[in-house]
């Protein structure tokens, strides 16, 4: 309970920082939660992409609902790529960072490309361009922020890619541990232990300050 209460407070601490107030901050949990399970997703790596992805995109005027939707459509490209954690990681990395500079450079470019493979080529296909061709507008400087965006938030023939894929024994797994560690966080808060505990060690940290505090002043420490 421990454990899994210690996690929920981190992912939870993170919306906190795009959200306003804990009735928003429930909602927007529940929503990425329901999200990780459509898309076979760990639950800790939905809401580290969508945090990032909401704090780079304020400037370009996205609305929740349309980072939500990019954060499905990218994690359902990782899928369909087989894209390993760390190469799902750099894509990730890549993506923000293009979002907050405006436009995808090359050295961004080439690591979605790497990246996403494949479904990178069909979302491009689906908008009648060509990878190429987008590539050929990352070099001079044409390929913004808001078209791989938009890209992303369009597809619709990615989505039906991903349906197509039958869930795997370890994408189950994920979704068993996270729903693990819901419940359990659920149990703690229900039943006060977690509160206990913690007030218990908040009792203790000012039991131990003052006894550090006493022998520093004794004269005899």
């Amino acid at each position: 309970i421990k454990e899994a209460t210690s996690q929920l407070q981190l992912y939870k601490n993170q919306l906190r920082l795009i959200t306003d107030g804990n009735i928003d901050l429930e909602i927007t949990f529940n929503k990425l939660r329901d999200a990780a399970k459509a898309n076979r997703t760990p639950l800790a790596e939905t809401i580290d992409l969508f945090t990032k992805l909401r704090v780079t995109t304020q400037a370009l005027g996205k609305s929740e609902e349309d980072v939500l939707k990019v954060t499905n459509n990218l994690s359902r490209a990782l899928q369909i790529a087989g894209a390993d954690g760390n190469t799902a990681a750099s894509v990730i990395r890549q993506f923000g960072q293009a979002m907050a500079s405006g436009e995808v450079r090359g050295d961004e470019f080439r690591s979605l490309v790497e990246g996403l493979g494949p479904a990178l080529a069909i979302m491009a296909e689906e908008t009648g361009i060509t990878v190429g061709e987008l590539r050929k507008m990352s070099r001079a400087g044409e390929l913004t922020a808001d078209v791989m965006f938009d890209m992303l938030k369009n597809t619709e023939i990615l989505n039906e890619k991903f349906a197509a894929l039958q869930p795997t024994i370890q994408q189950t797994e994920i979704a068993f541990t996270d729903s693990f560690k819901v419940m359990l966080a659920a149990i703690g808060e229900a039943s006060g232990a977690t509160s206990l505990y913690q007030s218990t060690l908040d009792r203790l940290i000012s039991v131990m300050d003052g006894v550090s505090e006493a022998l520093t002043e004794s004269p005899f420490a």
